[in-house]
């Protein structure tokens, strides 16, 4: 079973995820903490703690959500600041799908 609470001192400096964080979006500082309660075989329970940085903490993006709604709204951005040099590009890529492959004249 695994309890949250808000990050307190002694709690871990770093997100437990942070090793396996996208390069582009590092974990950030720890903001919530993680307790989760372990019972080895044949030992007394203990408590594993672990730090969350607002990334991997419960109800947020994670980081896989958060990089692809980021391109999504600055590709968007983008298109429609310079929409006509997108058309242009769009339009060509069309024009280059839509034609037949070249033939392999072995």
């Amino acid at each position: 079973m695994t309890e949250y609470r808000d990050w307190q001192p002694g709690d871990g400096l770093r997100c437990s995820y942070s090793r396996h964080a996208p390069a582009e979006l590092p974990c950030g500082k720890p903001v919530r903490t993680a307790l989760t309660e372990m019972t080895p075989v044949d030992r007394k329970a203990s408590i594993q703690v672990r730090a969350l940085c607002a990334s991997h903490a419960p109800g947020g993006l994670l980081p896989s959500e958060i990089t692809t709604e980021a391109r999504k709204i600055a590709v968007e951005r983008l298109c429609a600041e310079r929409w006509d040099e997108y058309q242009k590009y769009y339009m060509a890529a069309i024009e280059e799908l839509r034609s037949p492959p070249p033939s392999d004249a072995r």
